[in-house]
């Protein structure tokens, strides 16, 4: 046999053992795509969650349209085309939005809602809408789920609303507010139409400082974490839903996390949970474009009961921007989702790494950007056994793309008989059965 036919037939006897075999895995060779291309400035996105995946083809991206309109695209193909955007709310000037996925809560494996807020600034408030994703209809008109007496800024002093729903189904939006003014927190026990409504105090003691960048994740017990950056640190509090209750006092999780003092790389962290197990692993870069090179690294932290630090996805990575994080169902891989120059603000990049130990290590970057540019503001969809998929802004040409980050989901593979394929080979001719395939 020839050297060219012997590398043939390997060739074709891995392809056998995919497809005779059974499922091994999905390669995903796939370019970004628009997922909007013409949208109110991207400077005014946040790294926060707003792209969902409720199946393998089914998406969902909410962002701010040209004419500072919430909206929602969506697709059918998996993220290869995305469709005409639907409004959300009819007021042109909202920031800001943040949205949960019923299934990204422990426990819930049915929820077809996704839960939007964010903020109008016509009103100066924060608002609420749910979607139904079993047929794209919404529940109910928008409602104001928190009033500040101050007002609220919609061009990035303040950073913008969270939500996330505890496994009790009760929904938490946690915002800060303008100049003056405190933290609120609102939850809901009816699917959003009323809301209760309380300052972030303890004993009359405002315990969050003004403009903190915020997150929300939901623990076991219907209880709730919320964690924040003031400036210096990454720390959070715990609400206990049988005592209704906060704890008294915040623990940090970084003593090192600088809060990026122009909001040009607003909150470059997140939390996400792990929906089998209830861990939520918070991911960030402390100080983004850093000239400090102890700040160039994107950390990663995993609280079970308590905060750990694990490795680091970049160490000594100048020109980080910012990250996040989805996690993949089936197996609880971590993929951690950045942006990094190139020059930040200039050229930047998307990548990825992988680790499939609770983040101990991680695996080879790879990009998912086919267009360099200013790119910024990723958010993956943060639990999935289907798609998880990375969407960004790019802030010189307001256009709004994604990529799929991996196909979870098995192919349609036909059936075939039940029996080991037979392989023939002389004379250069290579046949097997069943299903034959002849090289001459």
């Amino acid at each position: 046999m020839s050297r060219r036919n012997k590398q043939l037939f390997i060739s074709i006897i891995a392809i056998c053992t995919l497809v005779v075999g059974g499922w091994v895995a999905r390669l995903v060779f796939a370019a970004e795509v628009a997922i909007d291309s013409a949208v109110f400035d991207a400077t005014d996105a946040f790294t926060a969650d707003t792209i969902v995946f409720v199946s393998d083809t089914q998406g969902y991206a909410f962002y701010e349209d040209l004419a500072t309109t919430l909206v929602y695209a969506t697709t059918t193909d998996g993220g290869t085309t995305w469709g005409v955007p639907v409004a959300i709310s009819t007021v042109n000037s909202v920031c800001c939005p943040d949205v949960w996925y019923d299934q990204w809560t422990p426990g819930d494996t049915t929820g077809r809602k996704i839960h939007i807020t964010w903020i109008d600034a016509t009103l100066d408030d924060i608002m609420y809408r749910y979607l139904d994703t079993s047929n794209d209809t919404f529940g109910a008109a928008a409602v104001t789920a928190i009033a500040p007496a101050a007002a609220l800024n919609s061009t990035g002093v303040d950073m913008g609303p969270a939500i996330t729903k505890a496994t009790d189904n009760d929904v938490f939006i946690v915002s800060t507010i303008g100049a003056g003014g405190d933290e609120l927190t609102a939850s809901s026990t009816d699917n959003g139409v009323t809301w209760k409504t309380a300052a972030m105090k303890y004993q009359g003691v405002v315990w969050l400082n003004l403009d903190s960048e915020l997150d929300l994740a939901p623990l076991a017990n219907g209880n709730i974490m919320l964690a924040w950056n003031d400036g210096a640190d990454l720390q959070y509090r715990n609400y206990t839903d049988s005592t209704t209750l906060w704890d008294t006092t915040d623990t940090v999780i970084d003593a090192d996390f600088i809060k990026e003092s122009t909001n040009v790389y607003a909150q470059p962290w997140a939390l996400v949970s792990n929906a089998t197990t209830s861990d939520v692993f918070a991911i960030g870069i402390p100080d983004p474009d850093s000239a400090t090179a102890g700040l160039q690294e994107i950390r990663v932290y995993r609280y079970v009961t308590s905060f750990a630090r694990q490795s680091n996805v970049a160490t000594a990575t100048p020109e980080l921007v910012d990250a996040h994080m989805g996690i993949d169902a089936n197996t609880g891989t971590l993929y951690a989702v950045y942006t990094r120059g190139g020059t930040a603000g200039i050229t930047t990049d998307i990548f990825y790494k992988t680790s499939t130990n609770q983040g101990v290590s991680w695996g080879a970057e790879i990009q998912l950007n086919t267009t360099q540019d200013d790119l910024r503001h990723v958010s993956v969809n943060a639990w999935s056994n289907e798609r998880l998929y990375v969407m960004w802004a790019n802030d010189d040409t307001n256009v709004i793309s994604g990529n799929t980050v991996v196909d979870l989901a098995p192919p349609s593979v036909p059936a075939v008989e039940s029996k080991s394929p037979r392989v023939t080979i002389s004379s250069g001719q290579f046949i097997i059965e069943t299903g034959q395939v002849i090289l001459q």
